[in-house]
């Protein structure tokens, strides 16, 4: 099933991460996705991002968005031939972007990959004043926690935002870091909004009339 959680007071900051190649299907029909590697020290891991609007078809699990609302998703790829494991991804949330949920999918296995190597973070958050989005996969309690070298984590929160664009993301491994820029929620808008925006106002400069 895929798991959804309330979004928590107080979140760490993190790290993230990038998948290298085109981004393994997570359903539905995103629209747009991007892919990358991070990297640092001995570990490394692919990050691949999906952005799904109120016009995509949505992947398993999660309802219709409406206008202006838009699901973000992030599937971390521990890398294979790494010898550490990762420890936090984050990603930065523009001011004036509001997060209404956040969680992971359980349910979702993309093709190519095993439900036996799915990792879940230990714990999850959005902080407005730290300004990210945080999963965190270290538990002190639980030595198997952290997302080690094979396996994999869908991630996924939902903003209400004007569009998307590339922005920073964080993967943390064994306290060493690596940044790299994901599909992010934006409050900017799109060119073609401002030339709608300005086809809406009065033309500056015109004749003025005689009295």
């Amino acid at each position: 099933m895929t798991t959804y959680h309330a979004l928590l007071g107080t979140a760490t900051a993190l790290a993230i991460t990038g998948v290298c190649g085109a981004a393994p299907s997570l359903g539905g029909s995103p629209a747009s996705t991007s892919s990358d590697a991070f990297a640092s020290g001995d570990w490394s891991v692919g990050v691949a991002s999906y952005v799904y609007d109120s016009a995509s078809e949505m992947p398993g699990g999660f309802s219709s968005l409406n206008e202006g609302e838009f699901l973000f998703m992030y599937l971390l790829d521990g890398d294979m031939s790494a010898t550490s494991s990762i420890d936090m991804f984050s990603v930065g949330i523009e001011s004036g972007v509001s997060v209404s949920s956040i969680g992971y999918s359980t349910s979702i296995v993309p093709d190519g990959f095993s439900g036996n190597d799915q990792q879940s973070p230990a714990s999850f958050g959005f902080n407005a004043n730290s300004a990210a989005v945080s999963y965190g996969f270290l538990d002190f309690a639980d030595p198997n926690s952290t997302l080690d070298p094979g396996e994999f984590s869908v991630l996924w929160f939902v903003a209400d935002a004007e569009t998307y664009t590339d922005g920073p993301a964080t993967v943390t491994g064994g306290g060493v870091a690596d940044t790299q820029m994901v599909l992010t929620p934006t409050m900017i808008p799109t060119p073609a909004a401002f030339v709608a925006v300005l086809a809406g106002l009065p033309m500056a400069g015109g004749r003025r009339r005689r009295q």
